[in-house]
């Protein structure tokens, strides 16, 4: 693998300006569209998200001096708490929203609202 000398870094191009070029400019178009979605979802729900540009690099076939590069932007969504609800279970396993163990806090015939 072939490292660049350091004193040659201020010739390297920009990044951005390849990835503006990659796809007629598709890819980062998709990737700001994408992220403004992702930051709206992130400030909705207060959970983190994240979004992943993949550039795929790889030589021509028959040409090793052209390369060809294509690119993918991925979006992994906040997920929000699912809401939980709380049960009582009973000896068989099944699941109550009152505790089938309580005593009534009202005797029977007063819950009705009769009057003895």
């Amino acid at each position: 693998m072939e490292t660049r000398d350091p004193t040659h870094a201020a010739m390297l191009r920009p990044f951005a300006e390849t990835l503006a070029e990659v796809d007629k400019g598709r890819v980062a178009d998709t990737a700001s569209a994408k992220l403004a979605d992702l930051v709206a979802e992130v400030r909705a729900t207060g959970k983190k998200g994240t979004i992943q540009v993949t550039l795929t690099v790889s030589t021509c076939k028959g040409n090793d001096e052209l390369i060809q590069v294509s690119g993918n932007v991925a979006v992994k969504r906040p997920q929000a708490e699912a809401r939980m609800s709380i049960f009582y279970p009973d000896a068989s396993g099944n699941l109550h929203r009152d505790d089938p163990n309580a005593l009534p806090l009202f005797p029977a015939d007063q819950a009705t609202g009769a009057i003895r």
